[in-house]
């Protein structure tokens, strides 16, 4: 839009900035009934029993099927009718194959109720697909921790995979392990997406964002306390799967500057604490990690006279710092102010 009154430009942005937000927004609010219908139709019910599950109703679960269908939805209109289709060109579609095994693997693990050997194994696939849109850490930032002796071109993408590997797979699983109250994933899983948006450095790639955040508000709206849907393991692994690749999609892995490389870590900080937390906590009590048990921070913090809504306050503002923190680091200031 060269030529144009600055104030013309930036009004054109602000426009498509909402209708990205406000259309998947209100496409939540009309889909996300429909999947609860279905749920309490069928029996996908998550029923209270006391120990981890201390809700007092049976809620229904494919909250995270509604997240899926109105984010599929929304970002194949959206961005077929506005200008970034070349997002889609990118990623070669093996990227939307992964979050969609993830989904699979989510939903069978919340039908039928899956070993975690079965659901690691689903992720991992997801994780090939992941590599294979080419969203894995690469040579600039792995020769930066080897020896010299040991920077050859297969030995660095060797490291790169594997690296990728354990980083996608517990983002996956940290989401999954906070999924444990009602709104708290997405409400960490939104502020932290916000937090990626702004340390992205640029406004075309920080909104490809915003319709994922769109949805997660329609969602949010029946996922609050009292919650009336949950995300259940397919909308926790989905959202894993996007907060897990997307620093990936804006460049994280191809430059040694610390600051960049420290960002997402920061962002995202309350998943990796809870899930280095769990993993710490398990193995003292001979419980092994991947076995669930009541010694999530949520948990304690209602323990101690919390009520929900103040967690999801804290959490949030908790976040939101991070958030902040993140975009210091990565570009030495606040850009954004």
């Amino acid at each position: 839009m060269n030529g144009f009154p600055p104030f013309l430009v930036l009004g054109a942005a602000l426009l498509d900035s909402a209708i990205l937000f406000l259309v998947p927004l209100f496409i939540g609010l009309v889909v996300t009934p429909f999947f609860r219908f279905v749920a309490h139709k069928t029996g996908l019910l998550d029923i209270p029993n006391g120990d981890l599950k201390k809700h007092t109703q049976a809620t229904a679960y494919l909250g995270g099927a509604a997240v899926y269908v109105t984010a599929g939805l929304s970002y194949f209109f959206l961005f077929k009718c506005m200008y970034l289709n070349s997002f889609f060109t990118a990623l070669n579609g093996s990227y939307f194959i992964g979050i969609t095994i993830l989904f699979g693997v989510g939903l069978i693990d919340d039908i039928f109720a899956i070993s975690p050997l079965q659901k690691i194994l689903g992720q991992c696939v997801a994780c090939i697909f992941f590599f294979q849109a080419g969203l894995f850490f690469k040579e600039p930032i792995i020769s930066c921790f080897l020896p010299t002796i040991f920077c050859t071109p297969e030995i660095i993408f060797l490291v790169g995979i594997i690296l990728s590997l354990w980083w996608m797979l517990s983002i996956i699983n940290a989401i999954n392990l906070i999924d444990i109250m009602d709104g708290l994933a997405v409400t960490v899983s939104f502020i932290a997406l916000l937090g990626m948006a702004f340390y992205s450095g640029a406004f075309n790639r920080g909104i490809l964002l915003l319709p994922l955040l769109g949805t997660l508000s329609g969602f949010f709206f029946y996922n609050k306390p009292r919650a009336s849907i949950y995300l259940g393991d397919a909308g926790s692994l989905v959202l894993g799967g996007v907060l897990a690749t997307v620093p990936f999609i804006f460049g994280w892995g191809v430059s040694c500057r610390w600051g960049m490389i420290c960002a997402p870590l920061l962002v995202l900080i309350i998943p990796i604490a809870e899930l280095c937390w769990l993993i710490l906590i398990r193995t003292h009590l001979r419980i092994p990690f991947y076995y669930g048990s009541p010694h999530h921070f949520a948990l304690y913090l209602k323990k101690w006279g919390w009520s929900t809504k103040k967690i999801l306050r804290v959490t949030g503002f908790i976040g939101t710092l991070c958030g902040v923190l993140a975009n210091f680091v990565a570009f030495g200031s606040l850009f954004f102010l």
